[in-house]
């Protein structure tokens, strides 16, 4: 949500966030000074548990660019080891809500990801979302048990249950012998059961010396010193085990009233920039204070801080941690909030019966209900919360003395996206207010000029990396096979779009028989306001260059995989023969003197024009234009003779005619 990350430490086990592995994943105080977790000031309040987002499955010794459908599934298995029970553990901390989490995998350089969850209100709980990798569509199947979903895994070549005693060998797949770093599994909190854990590459058949040696030695480090390791990355040592005393109760309670205090008066600032916001603003919210001042401040605390679904998962990790009695726990979390919304609407409406009648205050609380929501009353007191929260950081990123940095760290702290951005992309945001400087220098720099020019820059930036993005999501769904794509990494690592060159080239999926040729799509995508579009350089001006290159990446490609006897789509071979083909036929038209000679560029020329048309035709390549984040329709009528068209144009007209008329035709 906020771009922070956050380093935290484990062992084949668990995680722990800081030098004693004893806490586990538990809240716990600060660490000596040196040491403190800061990070913690992000969160309203040191309690909470760690939910599995995402991992990471790699791949089998020495295929780890593959990923075959056993690769992509997640595992099952007891006690909280397996992928599904880690979901199902947290389902039940949540108060049984659904819980879904992301497998990511690489397969021939190319990302790709696999949904699961558990939702246990559902007949059939378990469920999965994967990319076949035989078909290339994705698939979605539910189950009723474990059981049942580990002999649909069977039948792919999975072994999902890792954890049990006959997968003790860390076997995923038949004929795998896998990696050390390919068992990744997650665990929560280790149980007492947990005497003997299974640790990777243990027991492995056919395992080499340095191998054993590397798993032995990992056995036998202790919790101690892996913790004097971690010492040594802090600014200074600290004996391990050793922790903080905990504060008195006494202590506690005077330390939560300070923090209690000063969150009210920071909530208090929010509601008032909401009510400077507009005039309805401020009526509204003077409404609301006439009638119940305490109970209206309340519902705002309430809606900020969360949902009190959240309040029983909190009272029990204090009961088991901090080894609370459920009353002591309550009482505890109940001095920092006092209840959730609709906990707190109703006290408000209660409060109401006393002064009008029950279908009025019913009323006002459904009111009171759109203004948090609807009128934007709860971003106002979230960003004041946030202004609070970063205003010292902002200084030290930002502050260097100069007037300028002055000017933009009080730009920021009146701007909710800006101040995200900034504790996203600090450097970024520096640049780009010291080039708005540059361009200006003796204007004064205000909200509105640098709101405008960071929103220009984030558009020109990042809409065409959205814009293709979606284009290309769009052409595998419509079974096409993806040879190049930049703004999903499918093509090559570390590019970007806008780098030159031909946006996407794609291919139609075939089922055999197959034909004699594919039917191959070189697409340039475009996120650009105006409606006409009027070049193409990267596949007029530009074309046979471009063909030449990506074809010879692709029959590299192509190459390198034969040579490691990995499986190739043969369609995938016509469309980088019928490439090669196009790219050697337009380098020789371009030597001959077609086009030449007259007023104009070559590539506008009808004579040219027709060549490289009818080059294309043969080899069944087709030239098209998307722009699923911008405004183009319609083309210029020099690109519609080599060929160009709008891709999905007739989906789209479709999608936009109005439903039929139920009246009858007279």
């Amino acid at each position: 949500m906020t771009g922070e990350h956050i380093l935290v430490f484990g062992n084949a086990d668990s995680v722990f966030i800081g030098l004693n592995s004893s806490l586990g994943e538990a809240p716990h105080p600060a660490e000596a000074a040196a040491t403190r977790q800061d990070w913690k000031e992000i969160l309203r309040e040191d309690a909470g548990r760690w939910e599995l987002e995402v991992h990471y499955h790699p791949g089998a010794a020495s295929e780890h660019d593959q990923a075959p459908m056993w690769r992509r599934l997640p595992s099952t298995g007891e006690e909280g080891r397996g992928d599904f029970q880690v979901l199902r553990y947290e389902s039940g901390a949540a108060g049984g809500s659904p819980r879904s989490s992301v497998i990511d995998f690489t397969h021939e350089d190319k990302p790709g990801h696999t949904v699961f969850g558990f939702d246990p209100a559902d007949a059939k709980p378990y469920w999965i979302d994967v990319e076949n990798p035989v078909t290339g569509a994705r698939e979605q199947h539910r189950f009723a048990t474990t059981e049942e979903y580990e002999g649909w895994a069977r039948q792919h070549g999975a072994e999902p249950n890792v954890d049990v005693a006959d997968a003790a060998q860390g076997r995923t797949g038949p004929g795998h012998d896998v990696d050390d770093d390919s068992v990744d599994t997650p665990r929560v909190r280790p149980t007492d059961d947990d005497k003997e854990p299974v640790r990777p590459g243990a027991g492995k058949k056919g395992a080499s010396r340095a191998k054993a040696a590397r798993d032995a030695a990992l056995a036998a480090e202790t919790d101690a010193e892996m913790e004097a390791s971690f010492v040594e990355w802090g600014p200074a040592k600290v004996p391990p085990k050793e922790v903080p005393p905990m504060l008195s109760e006494a202590e506690r309670i005077k330390v939560s009233a300070k923090a209690q205090a000063e969150a009210r008066a920071v909530e208090s600032q929010g509601v008032e920039d909401f009510r400077a916001e507009s005039r309805k603003n401020d009526r509204a919210v003077e409404h609301f204070m006439n009638l119940d001042p305490d109970g209206f401040l309340a519902v705002v605390r309430a809606e900020v801080e969360g949902p009190e679904a959240s309040v029983p998962s909190m009272r029990d990790l204090l009961v088991e941690e901090r080894k609370m009695s459920p009353a002591e726990a309550d009482a505890s979390i109940r001095r920092r909030r006092r209840s959730g919304e609709e906990q707190a609407l109703a006290a408000f409406e209660r409060t109401l019966r006393d002064k009008m009648t029950p279908k009025r205050a019913a009323a006002e609380r459904e009111a009171l209900g759109r203004l948090l929501n609807e009128r934007g009353l709860r971003e106002s007191v979230s960003f004041a919360r946030n202004r609070h929260a970063w205003g010292g950081e902002l200084e030290r990123l930002f502050n260097d003395g100069s007037k300028s940095s002055r000017a933009l760290i009080d730009i920021l702290l009146q701007s909710p996206h800006l101040l995200a951005a900034a504790r996203m992309q600090p450097s970024l945001v520096k640049e780009r207010f010291e080039r708005m400087i540059e361009k200006a220098p003796r204007s004064k720099p205000t909200l509105k000029a640098f709101e405008a020019q960071w929103n220009n820059y984030m558009t020109h930036q990042i809409l065409p990396i959205l814009s293709e993005n979606d284009a290309t999501f769009r052409m595998a769904r419509k079974n096409r096979g993806i040879l190049k794509s930049e703004s999903t990494y499918g093509h090559r690592e570390n590019t970007l779009v806008n780098e030159g060159g031909i946006d996407i080239v794609s291919f139609g999926l075939a089922d055999p028989p197959l034909p004699e040729k594919a039917e191959v799509y070189l697409t340039d995508d475009k996120a650009e306001r105006k409606r006409r579009l009027r070049n193409v350089s990267a596949q007029t001006e530009n074309l046979g260059q471009n063909l030449r290159q990506h074809a010879d990446e692709f029959a590299a490609t192509l190459k390198q995989h034969r040579a490691e006897g990995k499986k190739i789509d043969e369609m995938s071979e016509k469309a980088a023969k019928q490439l090669l083909d196009a790219a050697n036929a337009i380098e020789d038209l371009d030597k001959s003197r077609v086009g030449r000679g007259g007023k104009g560029p070559r590539h506008r020329k009808d004579t040219y024009i027709d060549s490289v048309a009818k080059i294309l035709k043969e080899n069944h390549i087709h030239m098209e234009i998307t722009s699923e984040r911008g405004n183009i329709k319609t083309l210029a009528k020099w690109l519609e003779r080599y060929g160009f068209k709008m891709a999905f144009a007739d989906e789209d007209a479709r999608n936009k005619e109005p439903p039929p008329s139920s009246k009858p035709t007279p």
